[in-house]
């Protein structure tokens, strides 16, 4: 299978991997049609696993070093040792997973909420990999990681490197307005009323002004954009609950 239908998103620079999965390439069929790689939104698990080796193929990597927590939107963080692979996805749940480790691949899916990677500015001390759904995002999850780095590895945030990737668009994204109000104070370009019925949250703008606030550097953020059409991600607000998940996910290569 070849790369450029697999990946949304592939880049390694020096001793990192980055990467964002599309929803071709796999083996699911219906609304998990074709690269789904979650478990837990009804898909056959075998299909699951299945994809899951299509992709640890096409990386270069061990089944056994992929590493995806059971999402709960929360901030909860875990540290991952690759002593403790493999680790089933019912193990861990949480929404951040960070590692200092070689060859431990980390991931999150989606399909709306935000996927983030973190790593130092060097790309090899630190990698970690974030899911923000709308209520990870007001719960801080990406400062919360942020502050777990700098205590316990002395790492300070204007050292940290972060990448926002695509996600549930701001046009597409309308919410009530007991949601919208959580979001008011991260600025009022956060929540955009003009021309929408009901207020509409830009979670890619509140996550930047989040990485800005703690101290991470404008020039060390990046929100990817994607010129890809909107049917080759999976949404579970288009979709259903019932549908396929992406995977984005990093890695520090061995030295």
């Amino acid at each position: 299978m070849l790369k450029q239908e697999i990946f949304n998103f592939f880049q390694t620079e020096q001793r990192l991997t980055m990467f964002m999965t599309s929803r071709r390439g796999g083996v699911s069929q219906g609304a998990y049609d074709s690269l789904n790689l979650g478990y837990f939104s009804g898909d056959d698990p075998e299909n699951v696993r299945r994809n899951r080796s299509i992709l640890c193929e096409a990386l270069g990597v061990d089944e056994t070093s992929l590493v995806v927590p059971k999402e709960v939107h929360g901030n909860d963080v875990r540290w991952v040792c690759k002593r403790e692979l493999p680790l089933a996805d019912v193990a861990l749940e949480c929404d951040a997973l960070v590692t200092t480790d070689e060859e431990v691949v980390l991931g999150v899916t989606t399909a709306d909420c935000v996927p983030i990677l973190l790593c130092d500015a060097n790309g090899h001390r630190v990698a970690a990999a974030i899911h923000a759904g709308w209520k990870g995002v007001v719960k801080e999850i990406l400062p919360c990681v942020i502050s777990e780095i700098h205590h316990r590895l002395k790492i300070s945030p204007n050292e940290l490197k972060v990448k926002i990737f695509p996600s549930i668009s701001v046009d597409d994204f309308d919410v009530g307005e007991e949601v919208a109000q959580q979001f008011q104070k991260y600025g009022e370009q956060v929540v955009l009323r003009t021309g929408f019925e009901k207020p509409h949250v830009d979670l890619h703008q509140t996550l930047l002004v989040q990485a800005l606030q703690v101290g991470v550097l404008s020039e060390n953020i990046e929100i990817i954009r994607s010129d890809q059409p909107k049917e080759l991600f999976f949404s579970a607000r288009r979709d259903g609950f019932h549908s396929g998940r992406m995977l984005t996910g990093i890695y520090i290569h061995k030295y």
